[in-house]
Formats: C-alpha cells, structure tokens, sequence
C-alpha cells in the first residue's frame, strides 16, 4: 500500500502531466508547428515534494507566437468583462 506521500505526489503528478497535455493541445490547436520541445514535468520533482513543469527552451518566433495567443486571449477576457 502506497504511504500517503507517495499518494499525495502520484497525484501531483497526474495533475501536472494532465496540463503538460492541455498546453500541448492548445498550441496545437492555434498552430500545428506551434510547440514547445522541452515541454515535460521536472523529473527532480519527486525529490522536492512540489511537482514542476518545465517549459524549456525555443525558438523566439515560438515565444513570440504564444504571446500572441495569450495577448488575444487577454484581450478577449477583457472586451468580454466591459
């Protein structure tokens, strides 16, 4: 039986490879060659106790694209709650 830390950071886990997967899914959505190569959860997480992602490095268009995204989805929220 696994102790309850042992639960506790299996389910860290879950939760951050469940959003390492939306983010994925998301960029592909927007672009297809929209990605983040490195994207992965911290293997070095498990000795912390807190559980990581690691966005990695890329390319500056790459950069450049998901800020546009985010800018656009900024936007959006706030023509929406005026």
């Amino acid at each position: 039986m696994p102790s309850p830390l042992a639960r506790h950071m299996a389910a860290r886990r879950q939760e951050a490879d469940d959003a390492v997967e939306e983010l994925t899914a998301v960029l592909h959505l927007a672009d297809p060659g929209l990605l983040l190569p490195s994207l992965a959860v911290d293997d070095r997480s498990r000795c912390t106790g807190t559980v990581v992602i690691d966005l990695g490095g890329c390319r500056p268009d790459v950069v450049r694209a998901i800020t546009v995204l985010i800018r656009r989805g900024v936007e959006c929220v706030q023509q929406h709650d005026h």
